[in-house]
């Protein structure tokens, strides 16, 4: 009895190995399915991804491109001279249109002119006596030229009797010229009387003139003048129909220096 007894035993512990083993025996499988799974998929992944080339230790993404048709690609160049072309066309056309216009040019030069002295201010340097003066001189031609086309059509304007007064003293329009005074004045002055200047103080007195002065030269536009003419006797019928008056003591005459 106890013989059976430990046979029985013997038994179920062999029953229990074999049952133990083949729990064993199946997780083992299950296992090796799984990891030979994970390993097919590993490899299908890595077939699957876009190939890869290392540069400089890293991996690079290589990124396929469509490829594009010759005609189309020439179209597109043609498409962008064609827009070079009509840009450079239209900064040339405006470049000539500021260049011929001297509005245009005045306000191209003074636009440098300010640039280069408000960069010059930013920097902390000196300022430039030459471009300051250079700046005035603009301004001063602009201020000409504004000028002289006003006081043509001031002379077309004018009446018969004030045009032989302004032919008088040299005031016609050619025969008169423009000069500044306080920076910034535009003045006429009778070339009978006066010669430009541009290396003194933009004017002088002809040497050896005996002139006086007029008052009350009342132009169109309701513009007036207060002119120095030649002295002579003729100017007293001049004068006559115009509005206009001599100076009471405003006789001068210069020396042989202009003084």
């Amino acid at each position: 009895m106890g013989q059976s007894g430990l046979r029985h035993e013997v038994e179920g512990s062999s029953h229990r190995a074999e049952d133990g083993s083949c729990v064993i025996g199946v997780l083992a499988q299950s296992s090796s399915l799984r990891a030979s799974a994970d390993q097919t998929q590993r490899g299908a992944s890595h077939r699957a991804a876009p190939r890869r080339r290392r540069w400089l230790g890293h991996a690079a993404q290589v990124r396929l491109r469509q490829g594009h048709l010759a005609f189309l690609d020439r179209q597109q160049r043609l498409d962008r001279t064609f827009k070079r072309v009509i840009r450079w066309a239209t900064f040339v056309t405006i470049v000539a249109v500021l260049a011929a216009s001297p509005v245009g040019r005045h306000e191209v030069q003074r636009s440098w002119f300010l640039a280069r002295a408000t960069v010059s201010r930013w920097l902390g340097l000196p300022s430039d006596r030459g471009a300051i003066e250079a700046l005035w001189r603009i301004r001063r031609e602009r201020g000409i030229a504004t000028t002289s086309a006003l006081y043509r059509d001031v002379y077309a304007e004018s009446k018969p009797a004030l045009r032989r007064l302004l032919d008088y003293g040299g005031l016609a329009p050619g025969d008169g010229f423009f000069r500044w005074g306080n920076y910034n004045i535009t003045f006429l002055y009778p070339s009978k009387i006066f010669v430009p200047d541009d290396h003194g103080r933009a004017y002088r007195m002809r040497p050896n003139t005996r002139s006086v002065w007029l008052k009350n030269v009342r132009l169109p536009r309701d513009l007036w003048g207060f002119f120095l003419m030649p002295d002579e006797p003729e100017l007293r019928g001049v004068i006559e129909g115009t509005g206009a008056s001599i100076v009471a003591g405003s006789v001068q005459t210069t020396n042989s220096w202009g003084c």
